[in-house]
């Protein structure tokens, strides 16, 4: 399934965000991981999972989170293990 809207959108590492983290968590799933590139703004160590709706995107994702899930939340959920993450985004 790809939804391409032109490779800029997927890139994006939203730094704006930062500031919304929280300072403890360990297990993170970032839905609409685009390329995974918010990541780099994750604290070291933590598991972090992606789902991407964009095939070509959640490749590229896949090179920097533990795990990523191709298809739209409910594609996917069902993948998931309940109460296992601490920081959704």
């Amino acid at each position: 399934m790809s939804v391409d809207k032109g490779n800029w959108y997927f890139q994006k590492t939203r730094e704006e965000m930062v500031e919304f983290l929280p300072k403890d968590y360990s297990t993170v799933l970032e839905i609409g991981c685009g390329e995974g590139n918010f990541a780099s703004h994750l604290r070291a160590g933590s598991e972090i999972w992606g789902i991407e709706p964009s095939s070509s995107s959640s490749v590229i994702a896949s090179g920097k989170m533990h795990r990523v899930l191709v298809g739209k939340w409910e594609e996917v959920a069902d993948e998931l293990a309940d109460n296992y993450f601490d920081l959704v985004i």
